[in-house]
């Protein structure tokens, strides 16, 4: 009988979920990258957090509906600031994540989430990275079942390498506060998205809710 190569054998569950993964974060990196790509980052230079992603939200909407855009962003769907049923709070006590992408499937369907937050003279590093932002999803509050999610920051002053420093040197002080995984602070990613200033950190959770991968991305608005 022949033997089957390692090349050739069938991918496990576990190898699968990562593909899955790996593929649902390239798409939604993608387009976040497509509506960036549709405004006009100045005109945004003193609005406020939740100005900015309604208009993210809507210009990555307009670049899903144009004939060119690929086939697969008919698999997804894109909610701003949607209510999340999570802790038994009701109505309009429930708390709201900034951004949502659903992948559409039968049955469960992926999630990612992203927390926005501004990064100028009255948001800094401190409110990125406290309770209401990055700590949002170290606590469990955002994304308890998921283990990857994202932080959008809109720069609106200094440039992205300064924040992103800033954040980083945040991090590294308090590693335990923040949980850092074992090899997994503040990195520079690359990906095919036309987004420059992409990092990667990754972190643990309290409450069995187990780690959790958080995609960083800088975008400029000024």
């Amino acid at each position: 009988m022949a033997i089957r190569s390692r090349a050739m054998r069938p991918l496990g569950q576990s190898a699968k979920r990562t593909v899955y993964t790996a593929s649902f974060r390239r798409h939604v990196h993608l387009l976040v990258g497509m509506g960036y790509d549709r405004l006009v980052p100045p005109t945004y230079q003193t609005s406020e957090e939740t100005a900015i992603t309604g208009e993210l939200v809507d210009a990555m909407r307009a670049a899903m509906a144009e004939v060119t855009a690929p086939v697969w962003v008919g698999h997804y769907t894109i909610h701003d600031d949607p209510p999340l049923s999570l802790g038994g709070r009701l109505g309009k006590h429930r708390q709201r994540v900034d951004i949502e992408f659903e992948r559409v499937i039968l049955g469960k369907r992926p999630r990612f989430q992203f927390e926005a937050k501004r990064l100028c003279d009255h948001s800094t590093d401190s409110d990125y990275c406290g309770e209401n932002g990055l700590g949002c999803f170290l606590s469990g509050e955002y994304a308890p079942e998921h283990r990857e999610a994202g932080m959008l920051g809109y720069v609106q002053t200094q440039d992205e390498p300064t924040w992103a420093t800033r954040i980083k040197v945040r991090l590294q002080a308090e590693p335990k506060k923040f949980q850092l995984r074992p090899n997994g602070g503040w990195k520079r990613v690359q990906t095919d998205s036309g987004l420059s200033f992409t990092y990667r950190t990754r972190h643990g959770r309290k409450n069995k809710l187990g780690p959790i991968t958080i995609s960083h991305v800088l975008l400029r608005f000024h």
